[in-house]
């Protein structure tokens, strides 16, 4: 125990504390304006009305539109609906994803045919071999920003041309098999560029508790006609 003793705290890689203005921003939602934003009294359309400004706010921040914003419960759950969303939507599929993932990336990948990219001593994922494993039934690569352990970042643009390239070799060859790139971009939120144009992807995922957030709050941005299948019904 200690108790006694003043806590250094140097995880915050792993979590964060709710930062001051957050709790001031959450904390009508907590206690007043606790409606359930899809009810239809005037009390539930206000917060429905504050929960739309929110996407807003978000998608504003990767230069994205609001209805590509999906919130959810954290990274893991985001992570998950882009894996699993993706691959339940093409079955004959497979997914490429970098050997240094969060679990909740590779655990989910490897329920279905899948690649595992290896990565460099400095823990960058090889880029060519990662195209290596790209074939004409690949459609989906997932590669994460920043790197939870390391802090290694990944050439997340220099894939994405790549990518971009086999999408146009595909349409000159008649293969109509879409290939979206994902990224697990948590880690990064704090401290590199989130636009999505900028940095070419399909899908990324962001957790609010890395970033001075609530546990338990994310979202999955999805680009418009990305193919995903829903993981929750009703």
């Amino acid at each position: 125990m200690i108790m006694d003793k003043q806590l250094v705290y140097l995880d915050y890689a792993a979590a964060t504390p709710v930062s001051d203005e957050v709790l001031e921003a959450m904390r009508p939602f907590l206690a007043e304006q606790f409606y359930n934003p899809s009810a239809l009294y005037l009390a539930a359309k206000e917060v429905h009305r504050q929960l739309e400004s929110a996407r807003e706010s978000v998608a504003g921040i990767l230069g994205a539109r609001p209805s590509e914003i999906v919130f959810t419960a954290g990274g893991t759950e985001a992570n998950n609906l882009a894996i699993r969303g993706v691959m339940e939507q093409f079955p004959d599929g497979n997914v490429v994803v970098s050997a240094v993932e969060h679990d909740s990336v590779l655990r989910p990948a490897a329920q279905y045919d899948h690649h595992i990219a290896p990565v460099t001593p400095q823990g960058r994922v090889d880029v060519d071999q990662l195209m290596g494993l790209i074939d004409d039934q690949t459609v989906l690569v997932s590669i994460m920003y920043a790197n939870n352990e390391t802090g290694a970042v990944q050439p997340i643009t220099t894939v994405a041309k790549h990518i971009q390239a086999i999408r146009d070799q595909r349409v000159k060859a008649g293969n109509t098999t879409p290939l979206y790139l994902h990224t697990d971009a948590c880690q990064a939120a704090n401290y590199l560029p989130l636009s999505h144009a900028r940095l070419g992807v399909d899908l990324m995922t962001l957790n609010g508790g890395k970033i001075y957030g609530p546990k338990q709050t994310g979202c999955l941005y999805i680009k418009a006609a990305t193919q995903i299948a829903p993981q929750v019904l009703g």
